[in-house]
């Protein structure tokens, strides 16, 4: 069983079906209902769902080859940030918080702690 094949066809297959979702909701009269609409709207309400995507994000990048003594002093700075932002986002102290703060904190972070590993990334 081919699995690598089986996992582009099914990348390809959901991507096409979300697309294809995608202009048929814009056409339809319902306001509001686009994919991009419905998450943005859940990720004012919910910046994890944003900082997770970040994470995975960050994991697609290129691979990891960022050996410095002082990653996990950024690591641990990331963390730090990410989460006193997302709790005083979660609190209600902060106004709405745009949903690119967290995404943009995760981003590094996938990218630290769940790395492509070089002879798999191909």
């Amino acid at each position: 069983m081919n699995t690598k094949l089986i996992t582009a066809i099914i990348v390809i297959a959901a991507t096409l079906g979300l697309i294809g979702w995608d202009i048929w909701v814009v056409v339809e009269p319902t306001p509001g209902d686009t994919i991009s609409e419905v998450f943005l709207g859940f990720t004012y309400r919910h910046p994890f769902v944003a900082f997770a995507l970040g994470v995975l994000c960050g994991h697609l990048t290129w691979p990891r080859t960022f050996n410095s003594d002082h990653k996990w002093t950024i690591l641990i700075a990331l963390i730090i940030t990410s989460v006193a932002t997302l709790v005083l986002d979660l609190s209600g102290i902060l106004p709405r918080m745009l949903p690119i703060i967290p995404l943009a904190v995760g981003i590094p972070i996938g990218h630290l702690l769940w790395p492509q590993p070089k002879s798999r990334a191909t």
